[in-house]
């Protein structure tokens, strides 16, 4: 029998930024352990990024894993970084550990380690450094190098033996291999590592200009001088229209994005979130049709979010919103969240309290919440407590993507209790129907249901 699954609408310039934050310190140190050259790790790390944006539509804003990783390898050997090549490999002691409780971390333990780093083997290196500097468990670095967890273990043990062959020529240190190994959790590469902020910019500043060369480029093979100045035109004209940024998802599916200020968003299907690009550092306001997940970064302490008359401000931590049927539910998951409501005045909600305010009757309520259960519908999973049938049956059909029709049959009578989840259309529907003993069918060719 036919299901419908999840699909996912991706800003692809916010999925990459997501992308970018994830895997910028280890990747970037996964190239300098690999390459010790600390310009070339920096400018290679961009390199991969844009390689990720151009082949943007075959990872379709799905979370990656490894593919950062073996695109910067390719760009290593590319780059070609012989095996012979003496690396100007510097570690140093970490600042969380300048009074450790050991008299062997010093000065000529760093000396020591530079010099049996450098001549270890580029990949054992680069395993032995990810697991003691970056804190990597085995499968950790599994999944980064779609390596085997075997092959893992045997490189470490490899390292070890290699070191402690290089120890025992070492006159000036009386360290064990095991000493060594732990020691180094203790230090950090010296680098010269940018910030995230300002690679970031560097990052999108190479692509705008390589896709704008691209794009005249092929108009002025097109269309000539005359058409180029039209395109510039127009350009210029999308810019003034593309101010209001807009994400929306369409029935049966979510889609993942963050705000200029980095605020993560979780859109529910059939659901809008539109703001202001410019001026958003004086007003930081987004307006929400639908359902939203909203998670604040720390360092974030205002935004204000506009559901139809009502006024949401949350405070750190995150904020589920939902407006469906002339009914706006706000969660507080965490933080302070201050809701204004015109002609009811200004309520705040601690953790774990949310209001339900009722636009047609212009009442409200406040009441505790399960945060675990509020937002539960970002994996797929809807709950309910003795909630109209209607809008159960009116949540199934955004996220399947299908018609239900109902004629004949007194929903205000019946309320559903339970859950349901997004994965399997038909035991979706049984669960719900059954509880009020109804009957379905399912035209699979119309994506059509008649309750009865």
């Amino acid at each position: 029998m036919d299901t419908y699954q999840h699909k996912t609408l991706v800003n692809y310039e916010q999925w990459l930024r997501y992308m970018f934050e994830v895997h910028y310190d280890h990747l970037w140190n996964y190239i300098y352990y690999k390459t010790a050259d600390q310009n070339r790790s920096t400018r290679l790390l961009l390199e991969t990024f844009k390689t990720i944006w151009a082949d943007r539509k075959r990872f379709e804003g799905q979370y990656i894993f490894s593919a950062p990783y073996l695109i910067a390898s390719k760009l290593i050997r590319k780059s070609r970084v012989k095996p012979e090549t003496k690396f100007d490999f510097k570690l140093a002691i970490h600042e969380e550990h300048t009074n450790p409780n050991t008299p062997h971390l010093n000065n000529e333990f760093v000396r020591v380690a530079n010099g049996i780093l450098e001549k270890i083997p580029r990949f054992s290196r680069t395993v032995l450094l990810m697991n003691r500097l970056d804190g990597l468990t085995v499968e950790e670095i599994s999944q980064r190098l779609s390596i085997g967890n075997k092959d893992i273990l045997e490189t470490l043990d490899k390292a070890a033996r290699q070191i402690e062959g290089l120890l025992t020529d070492t006159i000036s240190t009386s360290l064990t291999t095991a000493q060594f190994l732990d020691l180094l959790a203790h230090l950090t590469p010296t680098s010269q590592q940018g910030s995230i902020e300002d690679d970031w910019t560097a990052l999108m500043k190479s692509i705008r200009k390589e896709e704008r060369f691209a794009s005249i480029t092929k108009g002025v093979m097109r269309w000539g001088g005359v058409a180029l100045a039209l395109i510039v035109i127009l350009s210029i004209a999308s810019e003034w229209r593309f101010a209001t940024v807009t994400h929306k998802t369409p029935r049966g599916k979510i889609a993942y994005f963050l705000l200029p200020d980095s605020t993560f968003v979780t859109l529910n299907a059939e659901s809008s979130v539109h703001y202001r690009r410019f001026g958003w550092k004086q007003s930081k306001v987004i307006t929400l049709t639908g359902e939203a997940y909203i998670d604040l970064i720390p360092e974030i302490n205002s935004l204000t979010i506009k559901t139809g008359d009502v006024i949401t401000k949350p405070t750190n931590g995150a904020v589920n919103i939902a407006n469906r049927n002339q009914t706006i539910q706000i969660h507080c998951i965490g933080g302070d969240t201050q809701v204004e409501i015109p002609e009811k005045g200004t309520f705040r909600l601690r953790p774990s309290e949310g209001l339900i305010y009722y636009a047609e009757h212009r009442t409200h309520k406040v009441k505790p919440i399960i945060t675990s259960e509020v937002n539960a519908w970002a994996r797929g999973e809807f709950y309910y407590t003795h909630e109209p049938l209607a809008n159960v049956l009116d949540e199934i059909e955004r996220q399947y993507d299908v018609d239900i029709q109902r004629d004949g049959i007194a929903l205000d009578m019946h309320y559903f209790s339970g859950y349901f989840t997004s994965k399997n259309l038909d035991t979706a529907l049984k669960r719900v129907c059954s509880q009020n003993l109804l009957e379905y069918s399912i035209d699979w060719k119309t994506r059509t249901i008649t309750i009865k």
